[in-house]
């Protein structure tokens, strides 16, 4: 059959028997994302906005959803377990599998609750899924459920978009960037006004987590290896709270960005380094004291280059070794102090006319272009030593 003959359960679960895992995990999730804001909304409640219900806890199911399924490895398989059962023992889950929304809920306001319950049960399937496809038949029935829970919030419009989504699929299309409602208005515009209201308010905890679902909104991830890293963040560490959470995330947050700032100035020194010496500085009447100071400038050049490889390699372990980004800290602060001084030398001497050849065959960094990288290595250097001692002290 094709999309655009699903109108209901029966013609959606024959539609994925027939499609790639992948696709009907994506689609999962996409009806978890665009449905979360119902759980969101039930949050400003007095039935709960801490302990084991808590807007950190669905978005934990939700982040954990997408990174499993997109790193279908065992480690986040088990991950994926973990945070599945925690929801089973703490909200009585396993019961709500078969049922989920109509399960008696005790509290004063359980006729209010049940669709926060759908929009949880979406969610729960949704990773229920990406951790353990034991079959074509359950794989659509998770999926089915979390479409089943979803619809009581809005049939029409929750329907409608999983038939696009399915038809773009069908189509060869992928989902990526492509926006959660997309043509189709969002019914839970409200729900998410008062969520953004919130979660914007200074100190929140929830700033990340507002950019992270502002880009599900968009159909983008912020960055799937941060999505997998804030899924693997310890159960323990979880339960210490949102404000906690909001601070290893802040920590992780800086990880990623030290090592793109390495990526890019390991590529601007490569870059200076093979390009071609312009006509200014190609001259061969270099004073003899500063043709005996280019060994020792290539000898650091080399040490940052190496020390810039095990920078991006410690910056991408999920648990860095604090005393050794503080050496690899160090090592960059002074290497950067030893080609200061060469400049400096130059300048008094030659006003930064001599060059100095290093490097691959034929490729020379004049000096000139050299100084421009002082700061930035000097820069780099101070912030990942900044990062070990806060890094020791998380």
């Amino acid at each position: 059959m094709k999309a655009s003959d699903i109108k209901d359960e029966d013609s959606l679960r024959l539609w994925l028997d027939a499609r790639p895992l992948a696709e009907t995990i994506t689609i999962s999730q996409r009806v978890a994302l665009r449905v979360a804001p119902v759980w969101f909304a039930a949050m400003e409640t007095a039935w709960d906005n801490e302990g084991k219900f808590s807007n950190l806890a669905h978005l934990r199911l939700l982040i954990t959803a997408v990174a499993t399924g997109a790193n279908q490895t065992q480690t986040m398989i088990r991950v994926g377990q973990v945070v599945f059962n925690t929801a089973i023992s703490r909200l009585a889950f396993s019961s709500r599998i078969a049922n989920p929304v109509k399960v008696p809920i005790s509290g004063p306001d359980q006729s209010d609750l049940e669709p926060a319950w759908a929009a949880r049960a979406a969610a729960g399937y949704a990773l229920k899924l990406a951790f353990d496809p034991t079959s074509a038949i359950l794989r659509s029935s998770d999926l089915v459920f979390a479409a089943r829970a979803a619809s009581r919030l809005n049939f029409k419009g929750v329907w409608e978009r999983i038939k696009l989504d399915c038809a773009k699929m069908e189509e060869g299309q992928a989902l990526d960037g492509v926006p959660l409602w997309g043509s189709i208005s969002n019914p839970f515009q409200v729900e998410m006004k008062r969520t953004r209201t919130r979660w914007a308010q200074p100190n929140s905890p929830y700033t990340f987590w507002l950019r992270w679902y502002e880009a599900a909104l968009e159909g983008r991830s912020l960055n799937p290896e941060l999505e997998r890293d804030i899924a693997l963040i310890p159960n323990a560490e979880w339960e210490k709270g949102a404000a906690h959470i909001a601070g290893l995330i802040a920590l992780i947050e800086e990880r990623f960005d030290l090592k793109a700032q390495v990526q890019a100035l390991r590529q601007q020194l490569t870059f200076a380094q093979t390009a071609p010496a312009d006509a200014a500085h190609r001259g061969h009447n270099q004073p003899p004291e500063l043709i005996d100071s280019a060994p020792e400038v290539q000898r650091q050049i080399t040490i940052i280059f190496d020390t810039l490889d095990d920078a991006e390699k410690e910056l991408s372990k999920f648990a860095p070794s604090p005393s050794r980004l503080k050496v690899i800290g160090e090592a960059l602060l002074n290497s950067a102090a030893i080609i200061a001084r060469y400049c400096g030398g130059i300048a008094n001497k030659a006003v930064g006319a001599a060059a100095v050849a290093f490097g691959t065959a034929g490729g020379a960094l004049a000096a000139a272009k050299l100084i421009q990288f002082v700061t930035p290595v000097k820069t780099l250097g101070q912030s990942i030593t900044d990062f070990a001692l806060k890094w020791l002290g998380g």
